[in-house]
């Protein structure tokens, strides 16, 4: 399964559309992560892009050797080995970044082959920032979301999702992944994970909460952010304090302004309840589903006080995820 958000998703399509009638291509990376099945998955937040202390300029051998005029670049790992799988747990591929790469085929309209330089560049940022490769994207131009004979033949890597986008109806792209291991093909499952903005006055507690909540324990859903019209400019401490309860830091977030998302294209917006003070986030999406919660403001109550919103915010969360499922 791999998981891409609103952004990533979009990119590649545009990026095939921008190609055509060549075949675009590039690479997908990010983390593996491991998601308990029928649980709710804490403590991991792809929002936030993993931090490495590894030396610049660092690349194992078996990236460098399989740098060449004639083969795409190879890992030298045990075919489908997924390192330290917690038991009862489903590993799925949470896509960071998208990487566009030259297409240097002799018939670039019918089959694509990665420049090698560029690919060793991508490699060498993978490795710092600590991520991997989970996938490589390319386009049919005039033919259907599904590996060609030459498609198998390329798919040199059998721990990668290897997604197709099919420009066959235009305006209508379609994008399939397959895992494709000595041959044989297997669809996978994408996942377009759901843009959603809570928004109040501040942004100091019941958005920055719900913020949190989100991309730390429903993020196979949404992607979240928060924004407030007035920001304070800083986190409420309580607001850390009943988070931190549940494993999550969130001393680092900061207070913003509707500014600083304006151009993020919303699936849902959920204003807070703040009355007739409530702010309202113009969204160029005309799809864009609109909720208002009644929670009340915790800001300058006790701590039992942020425990209950808190808790209030997360049902509220799982309400929408219900109906959307």
């Amino acid at each position: 399964m791999l998981y891409l958000t609103k952004e990533q998703y979009l990119t590649i399509i545009e990026h095939a559309k921008q190609e055509y009638p060549k075949e675009a291509c590039g690479i997908l990376a990010g983390s593996r992560v491991f998601t308990p099945v029928n649980q709710r998955s804490r403590g991991f937040s792809p929002v936030d892009e993993p931090k490495v202390d590894e030396p610049e300029g660092s690349i194992p051998t078996s990236i460098i050797s399989g740098v060449g005029a004639s083969a795409p670049l190879k890992y030298n790992e045990p075919e489908g080995s997924i390192p330290n799988e917690p038991k009862g747990s489903t590993p799925v591929g949470v896509v960071t970044k998208v990487y566009k790469i030259t297409n240097i085929s002799e018939s670039p309209q019918t089959c694509y082959f990665m420049n090698p330089e560029e690919q060793l560049k991508v490699f060498k940022e993978i490795r710092q920032l600590g991520i991997e490769m989970l996938g490589i994207y390319h386009s049919h131009s005039t033919v259907s979301a599904y590996p060609s004979s030459r498609d198998v033949e390329l798919a040199y890597y059998p721990e990668a999702d290897y997604v197709i986008i099919s420009l066959k109806n235009f305006d209508t792209p379609e994008v399939r992944a397959f895992k494709i291991i000595e041959g044989k093909i297997k669809e996978e499952k994408i996942v377009v994970r759901k843009n959603i903005l809570f928004i109040c006055i501040e942004n100091s507690c019941r958005s920055q909460i719900a913020e949190a909540i989100t991309n730390n324990f429903y993020w196979q859903t949404f992607c979240a952010y928060s924004a407030g019209s007035k920001p304070s400019g800083v986190v409420n401490p309580n607001a850390i304090d009943v988070m931190k309860e549940l494993g999550v830091d969130i001393s680092n977030q900061i207070s913003k302004g509707f500014e600083e998302v304006k151009d993020i294209e919303f699936d849902y917006i959920v204003t807070m309840g703040c009355g007739d003070e409530c702010p309202v986030f113009i969204q160029r999406s005309s799809n864009v589903k609109r909720i208002n919660w009644d929670i009340p403001d915790p800001k300058g109550k006790p701590i039992e006080f942020f425990r209950k919103v808190r808790d209030e915010i997360e049902s509220k969360i799982r309400e929408i995820i219900e109906k959307i499922d």
